[in-house]
Order: C-alpha cells, then structure tokens, then sequence
C-alpha cells in the first residue's frame, strides 16, 4: 500500500514547514500510523509513505504507538521514503519502484476514514470497471464524486459541500496507472476514468476527516479516536 504523505502543508498556519500533516500526533496517532492499523487487519504486509524531502523523525512518527494487531496479526513493515513532486509523480515512481503494472492500492495521508479495504480491493475484479475509489457523504471540500449506483459519473475537485466526497482510499488498476504514465496528474486521470465509465465508487459509512488546518485539527482531537478499530 502507498501513503501519500509530503505536500507543501500551506494550511497548517505556523507548523507548516515543520512537519508533513499526515505525520502530526492526534490524540498519540498520526494520520499514518491509523492507516497502518487499519490495513494490517485487512492483511496488508508492506506499507511505503512518500514525502517530499527526508526527515529522520519521520521513520519514528511512522510507527509511533502503533499497537500490536488484534488475533496475533503483525503490524505492517513501514518505510518513509522520498520522493518529490505532485501525488501522481509520487505514484509513477512508486509503481515503478515497486514494479507494480496494475493493481496499486493509495491512500491520502491527510484524511482517514472506516473504508473496508478488502471490498475496496476485490471491487476492480468486476470486468466493466477498472479502477474504484472509497466515498462517503460528508462535510469536506474536496474530491467529490457524482454517483450513479456504483458508477462514478463525475470527479471533481471544486466541490460543493454535504455531498458524496472521495475518502482518500482508491485502487488504481492498469488503465488508471497507464493514464499517470502519459503524464496526467491524479484528479485529472480520475475524472477521465469516470466520463468513460471505468471508475467505481465503494460507499463507506462513518466520518471522513482531513487534517488540512489548525482549525480542523482541533475538531479532529474529538473524533479521530473512533476510527482506530480496525473494523469500526
């Protein structure tokens, strides 16, 4: 699994340029280090997150008070690793890091949400689909998702709000990956998979949060705690 964790951090107000968001401790857990547990229960065994520019500390917030998995599970191997530029710079680099040709599972650092990642996997089995993202209605200004059943019908980044919103959780198969290669950034490519029809929308229930200022920060301290379980 990647976690897309650099980006410039603008909103953070005065810590940014200090610390990647996704890295920030919230009530002793960052961003990453849930997206950690919750796919070490779905069976994910190697986790990489991408920034922009090395930090030692870094390697520690990654799996800092990452507890042990429930029935003996152990907890995924997790490597920061470097690698500047856009998200879908970061994931072209890591699909060829990785040698992976379809099949690439991605997270957004900065948001977490409950979203079953085996259905989020097994979903782009269905022939007609290629790729599928995880959404869910909520408060959040971006990535919203137009859906008809299953089938998303449009992508867009400048969204309304109390909508369908993308989670930050997709699985990009090999049309996906081979429209990053010709150089499409990550929503662009996103929006062109759901006007030909080959991107899958996987509702999930619960809250979606992004750690995207001091402000929302602050609320998250009361609600990220309930997104820990794994299967809660």
């Amino acid at each position: 699994m990647l976690i897309l964790a650099g980006g410039l951090n603008s909103r953070m107000g005065p810590l940014a340029g200090t610390i990647y968001k996704a890295f920030l401790p919230i009530q002793g857990l960052s961003c990453v280090a849930r997206h950690v547990i919750r796919a070490g229960a779905y069976g994910v065994t190697e986790i990489d997150a991408l920034v922009d520019a090395q930090d030692p500390v870094l390697d520690l917030l990654a799996t800092e008070g990452v507890p042990a998995q429930a029935d003996g599970v152990p907890a995924p191997a997790v490597r920061v690793l470097e690698c500047p530029g856009s998200p879908a710079d970061k994931v072209r680099w890591w699909c060829d890091h990785r040698a992976i040709a379809d099949n690439a599972l991605v997270v957004l650092g900065d948001t977490v949400a409950a979203v079953d990642l085996a259905s989020l996997w097994r979903c782009c089995e269905a022939s007609q689909f290629d790729s599928a993202i995880a959404v869910a209605r909520a408060r959040l200004p971006f990535g919203v998702v137009a859906v008809d059943g299953d089938r998303v019908t449009q992508f867009s980044a400048s969204p309304d709000l109390d909508v369908l919103v993308n989670t930050g959780h997709m699985m990009l198969g090999r049309y996906g990956l081979s429209l990053l290669r010709t150089g499409l950034e990550l929503e662009p490519a996103l929006a062109r998979m759901a006007e030909e029809g080959k991107l899958r929308a996987v509702v999930s229930a619960g809250t979606v949060l992004a750690v995207d200022s001091l402000g929302s920060l602050a609320s998250a301290h009361e609600s990220l705690a309930g997104l820990v379980s794994p299967r809660g």
